[in-house]
């Protein structure tokens, strides 16, 4: 195939030679590959994005929720999560 765009296209004869044929191979797999993870990622994005804008809404609306919530995986959740809100309130309030 290269062979053939070099006849057709003469000023590509020095780039497109045979011995370069692995490289544009090796080249091509990269970008189809990098392409496949781009739109995958871009998939998970259109899909995961909503779900995360949503669990914040109930958790900014409904903090008695989340307490029900984390209250269903078990106590060490909720003291985890009540340290970690300390914490950042306390750094907080040394940046002040």
């Amino acid at each position: 195939m290269l062979s053939d765009i070099s006849t057709k296209v003469p000023c590509l004869q020095c780039f497109l030679r045979p011995e370069y044929a692995p490289y544009f191979n090796t080249a091509g797999t990269v970008l189809l590959g990098w392409m496949v993870v781009c739109w995958c990622l871009n998939l998970v994005w259109t899909f995961l994005a909503p779900l995360a804008i949503s669990i914040l809404g109930v958790i900014i609306i409904c903090p008695v929720t989340v307490k029900w919530l984390l209250g269903q995986f078990g106590p060490s959740a909720e003291t985890i999560l009540d340290d970690i809100l300390q914490k950042v309130q306390s750094s907080l309030l040394e940046i002040r």
